[in-house]
C-alpha cells in the first residue's frame, strides 16, 4: 500500500464448515478491490449449521486469519475491527406489525418510520428478552385500512399507518458466544449482517425482472439450504432448512469411499439427476472396505444417490415457490454447493421457472483473483458493502443500477405471503429455540 491512505474493509464469514474473510477497499468507480482473502476449515462440531459450538476453535482459527491476513498489510496494528456475516441458523425471521394512530392526516417522514422501526426493535426484544433483533425489513404499508407493498411517497398521508416487518431475530446467548469468539481473537465486531441481506446486497440480478415481478434465491451451502424470497429488495420470506451439500457427500460414503473421495466423486463425476448423465462410466477409487482394495463407482449409480437427497433438500423449497408462485419470476443460485453440475437444470425442471446462476461479479474490479468470483464468497462481497455504507461512505459510480420504484398493482399476493410466513412471533421464536435445543 505504501503511503497512499486507502481504508482497509475486513469482513468475515461465519459458515456452515469455515470461516471465510475478505480485505478490500472501494475504488472510486464503485468497484472492490480485493486486498486478500482466506478461509479456514473448522474441526469437526466446531459449527453447527452456522452455529458456534466450540468458541475456542473459532477463536483460533480467526487468529489464524488475522495474522495472514496482517501480512498482506503493511500497518501491523490494524485489523482490530471486522465485519461480520452471519448464516445457516444462527438467526430466524419472523414477522410482526406496528400501528400508530396520528393525530390528523399526517404527510409521511423519514423519522416517522424510523421510530416505528425502532418500536419493533422495543416489542418484540421487551416480550422475548432472550433474543436480539438484528434487522427489520418493511413489507407492507397499510394506510387508512388500505394496503400498499411500497414505500409511502412524500406527498402521501393518512390518519392511521399500520407497517409489517420481516424481521430477522438471534438467540442472544449464541449472539454472546459469536461475539465472545472475536474478542478472544483480537478482533471486535462493528456490525453483523444476516447472510441474506449480505447476498442481496452483493448479488448482480435482472432488476426489470426480479425486482418488479419478484425473485428466489437459493443459497446452497455445506449443512444448510437457505431460500429468500425478495422484491424491490426488500425480503418477503426466508427459511434455513438443515440439509446442504454435505449431507450428498455422506450419502456417497455409503459406497465405501471415505469423506475426501467422496467429495471428489460429488465434484468432478456427479450430476444432479440420472437423465443428465450424458455417459454410463465407472470409475474405480479407494475402497475403505478392508476387504476390497477399490470400490468400483457408475456415474448413475452416483447421480441416483445424488438425486434422492437433492429430493429430500429441495421438497420444503418447491412447497414454498409454489405458494409464493405469484412473486417468483426467476430464481438464482449461489453457495458452494450451487456448483453442483446440472442443478440448474434439476431445479428448472422441478419448478419451471427460469433458473440463474447469481453473480456478483460486476463489484469486482480487473485485478481481482478468478477465485474471488466463486459463488460461495458473494456473502463476503456484500458484508464488504454493507459495511462500506455503514461506515457513511457513498459510492461514485456503483455498479448495480438504482431500482425502480412505483407502485404495483398485486396486492393480494402480500398478504397471502403474510399468512403463509411466521405471522406470529412466539411460533417464530418457538422454533428457533426448539432447534437450538436439539443440537
Amino acid at each position: 500500500m505504501g503511503d497512499k491512505a486507502e481504508k482497509i474493509l475486513f469482513a468475515v464469514d461465519i459458515g456452515s464448515s469455515s470461516v471465510k474473510a475478505m480485505l478490500a477497499s472501494v475504488n472510486k468507480n464503485g468497484t472492490l478491490h480485493i486486498l486478500g482473502m482466506e478461509e479456514e476449515a473448522t474441526k469437526p462440531n466446531s459449527i453447527e449449521k452456522g452455529i458456534i459450538t466450540n468458541s475456542s476453535d473459532i477463536s483460533a482459527s480467526l487468529r489464524t486469519i488475522r495474522e495472514k491476513m496482517l501480512n498482506r498489510i503493511s500497518h501491523k496494528d490494524e485489523l482490530h475491527e471486522a465485519y461480520i456475516c452471519l448464516g445457516g441458523r444462527q438467526s430466524q425471521m419472523v414477522t410482526t406489525s406496528v400501528k400508530r394512530d396520528l393525530i390528523s392526516k399526517y404527510y409521511f417522514t423519514e423519522k416517522l418510520f424510523e421510530d416505528m422501526k425502532q418500536e419493533c426493535f422495543r416489542k418484540i426484544e421487551g416480550k422475548y428478552p432472550e433474543i436480539k433483533v438484528m434487522t427489520a425489513d418493511p413489507i407492507m404499508y397499510v394506510l387508512d385500512g388500505e394496503p400498499q407493498d411500497y414505500h409511502p411517497a412524500s406527498d402521501q398521508k393518512a390518519q392511521v399507518i399500520e407497517i409489517h416487518y420481516n424481521v430477522y431475530v438471534a438467540n442472544k446467548d449464541l449472539l454472546e458466544q459469536t461475539i465472545g469468539a472475536f474478542n478472544r481473537a483480537g478482533i471486535s465486531i462493528k456490525q453483523y449482517w444476516v447472510r441474506p441481506k449480505a447476498q442481496l446486497e452483493a448479488l448482480v440480478v435482472d432488476e426489470d425482472q426480479a425486482n418488479t415481478d419478484g425473485c428466489a434465491i437459493i443459497d446452497c451451502g455445506s449443512q444448510t439450504t437457505t431460500l429468500t424470497v425478495y422484491r424491490n429488495k426488500r425480503h418477503l420470506f426466508s427459511r434455513v432448512l438443515p440439509l446442504g451439500g454435505y449431507n450428498i457427500t455422506r450419502d456417497i460414503q455409503t459406497l465405501n469411499v471415505d469423506m475426501r473421495n467422496a467429495e471428489r466423486l460429488k465434484i468432478r463425476f456427479g450430476q444432479a439427476a440420472e437423465r443428465l448423465v450424458k455417459e454410463s462410466q465407472t470409475i474405480a477409487v479407494p475402497s475403505t472396505n478392508p476387504n476390497n482394495e477399490r470400490e468400483l463407482v457408475n456415474t448413475i449409480l452416483l447421480a441416483h444417490n445424488i438425486e434422492m437427497r437433492l429430493g429430500e433438500i429441495f421438497t420444503p423449497v418447491m412447497s414454498v415457490i409454489e405458494r409464493l408462485r405469484d412473486d417468483v419470476s426467476v430464481i438464482y443460485l449461489t453457495g458452494g454447493a450451487a456448483q453442483l453440475q446440472g442443478l440448474r437444470d434439476y431445479l428448472q425442471a422441478q419448478t419451471n421457472i427460469p433458473v440463474k446462476y447469481a453473480s456478483h461479479a460486476d463489484w469486482l474490479d480487473t485485478a481481482t483473483d478468478k477465485m474471488c468470483y466463486f459463488p460461495q464468497y458473494s456473502a463476503l462481497v456484500g458484508t464488504v458493502l454493507l459495511g462500506h455504507s455503514y461506515d457513511g461512505e457513498r459510492f461514485y459510480n456503483s455498479p448495480i443500477r438504482d431500482i425502480k420504484g412505483g407502485k404495483k398493482k398485486k396486492r393480494r399476493t402480500i398478504s397471502k405471503i403474510m399468512s403463509d410466513s411466521f405471522s406470529d412471533i412466539k411460533s417464530g421464536l418457538q422454533s428457533l429455540f426448539t432447534d437450538n435445543d436439539n443440537k
